[in-house]
């Protein structure tokens, strides 16, 4: 096995290619391409527009500064395959007796467009904030609302800087809040939660109560049904049907009349002229909600194949890689999994026995709270050589047993230094001295990203990146809704690892939404019969909903 390592920058004070006239004509050229202009002004309407200024005087500091632009955006759309707007595109495969990549004509690709979640976020919070409109609109408790210390603490979500900060809150017990909470368990307008205060208690008035149901929305105790779901239907049909319920036929029209164009680009293949974006723009300013032309819509593009399959021999020998690499840790001594077993220690040390309540425990002031990666789900094959997979907490380092591996791979990579060579061969010997002594196995169902490098055949290679899971869906399941056949496989992925689990256990998806814009990559099909709601939309009916309290 060999891994490859980074060849060292070598700084040049001239462009690395001289011929700048041949360079800039060919860019010219690239850029009047339709479907490469549609792609800029997806990424970029601004950068679009200012194109004009680098065709005028390419040589000003500015066109040379646009130039440059330009050409990164021109090796993003030949160079890397990972989704990202119209530059870059998806097929689905198949693992057979033999290697072969061959993509279907352009004028055969699909092009999936929608409304970028993070406008229909802001679209469902401005709609639900308006005392006019949201009278008729149906709310629900937030779903991290829970009794602690007398009190009931939720956690609330705002917009600081651009950032979405998340905040515990605490309120006080009241018979008008505990009247309200079990009236919206199930769903309720905020017209019929006034209405049953005022009924309730005659002291109360219409206006008093407008004004209390109000307070409890702009804290987020209550969350509007408006916000688009994580999980199940998209999300414009519905927050079209919401609307239609709540008696909006001015929005729906609108909201309807939208879709509709973007169906049309869809129609119409890549290429689309960017002033077929104007109308969009003009309608999504009457509705409401902010939005920044660069980030209104979504687009995902598939590219059919006319042949998509892997060699399973070489299927095979990735999958002998990845096992080896998860064997192996480094010297720290340092847990991978450190935060969730001082979790339990902590647990253990308040609540001994006990059962108590998930959002109790990780409540910051009440419980014992929980201190999270910042990037969860993901397993760094190569960077760094970081892969502890003990099973136990390991002892101390000393100088003999677990210095050894520290000491193994940074003998290889001098060795590596002196010789002036960039690939480190993991030979047995290598393989064996990094190895941790018990290591934990690999999950049921996980995804593998790489790439194929030069020509298919017994000799192929193969740059293994990453390793994320489990499941195979986290990072797949976001194309599903542009791909029937992806859709199809990766509910196969899923079923099948529930398969491995036919002793009883429950699976559940989590559906959580930390911010609008994430939305257009967590967003997915119902994959999980049961789904656990947090600060989020769930696509299961409310049987199916297992609730963190």
């Amino acid at each position: 096995m060999k891994l490859s390592l980074p060849a060292p920058l070598a700084l040049q004070g001239q462009p690395a290619v001289s011929n700048r006239a041949s360079v800039r004509a060919h860019l010219r050229q690239w850029a009047e391409r339709p479907e490469v202009r549609e792609a800029l002004w997806i990424a970029s309407p601004e950068f679009l527009q200012s194109l004009a200024a680098w065709r005028d005087d390419p040589e000003s500091a500015k066109g040379r500064k646009l130039e440059q632009a330009l050409y990164r955006y021109l090796a993003r759309m030949t160079a890397r395959a990972t989704p990202f707007g119209a530059f870059a595109g998806c097929s689905t495969g198949e693992i057979a007796d033999s290697t072969r990549l061959e993509l279907a004509p352009l004028g055969r690709y699909r092009r999936s467009t929608r409304l970028d979640m993070e406008y229909l976020c802001s679209l469902a919070e401005h709609l639900s904030s308006d005392p006019a409109r949201r009278r008729n609109l149906r709310f629900h408790c937030n779903t991290s609302l829970h009794l602690a210390a007398g009190k009931y603490h939720h956690v609330r979500g705002d917009w600081q800087q651009g950032n979405h900060v998340f905040q515990l809150v605490s309120t006080g017990h009241t018979p008008a809040l505990e009247a309200t909470l079990s009236r919206a368990a199930s769903g309720a307008t905020a017209g019929a939660l006034v209405s049953a205060l005022v009924a309730g208690d005659p002291e109360i008035t219409p206006e008093e109560a407008d004004a209390f149901v109000g307070r409890l929305i702009e804290s987020q105790v209550l969350v509007a049904d408006l916000a688009p779901p994580v999980t199940g239907v998209e999300a414009v049909p519905y927050m079209i049907e919401q609307l239609e319920q709540a008696g909006e036929p001015a929005l729906v029209t609108e909201l309807r009349g939208i879709a509709e164009a973007l169906l049309a680009l869809d129609r119409g293949g890549l290429g689309a002229d960017p002033g077929s974006y104007d109308e969009i723009v003009s309608a999504v300013s009457r509705l409401g909600g902010e939005f920044k032309p660069g980030r209104l819509v979504q687009v995902d593009v598939i590219k059919p194949a006319a042949a998509a399959r892997l060699d399973q021999r070489l299927v095979s020998e990735i999958l002998d890689a990845v096992q080896m690499l998860h064997s192996i840790r480094d010297g720290s001594g340092q847990p991978a999994l450190q935060e969730f077993q001082e979790f339990k220690d902590k647990f253990q040390d308040r609540y001994q026995d006990r059962e108590v309540p998930l959002l109790e425990a990780l409540d910051d002031e009440a419980g014992i709270g929980f201190e999270s990666d910042e990037n969860p789900g993901l397993e760094p094959l190569l960077e760094g050589i970081d892969f502890l997979a003990a099973e136990e907490t390991p002892p101390a380092m000393d100088n003999d047993k677990d210095a050894r591996p520290a000491t193994a791979l940074a003998r290889r990579l001098e060795e590596l230094r002196e010789k002036k060579e960039i690939v480190l061969v993991l030979d047995s010997e290598l393989a064996d001295e990094l190895k941790a002594a018990n290591p934990l196995p690999l999950p049921d169902a996980f995804l593998i990203m790489g790439a194929l490098l030069g020509e298919t055949g017994p000799q192929q290679s193969f740059c293994l990146q990453s390793v994320i899971g489990p499941s195979g869906a986290n990072l797949l399941a976001r194309l599903c809704y542009a791909d029937e056949r992806l859709a199809e496989c990766v509910q196969k992925h899923v079923r099948a690892e529930e398969a491995l689990h036919s002793g009883g256990a429950v699976f559940a998806e989590i559906t959580h939404l930390p911010e609008g814009r994430v939305g257009n990559v967590v967003c997915r099909p119902v994959l999980r019969h049961y789904e656990i709601p947090l600060l989020a939309t769930p696509g299961v009916p409310i049987d199916r909903q297992i609730a963190l309290s």
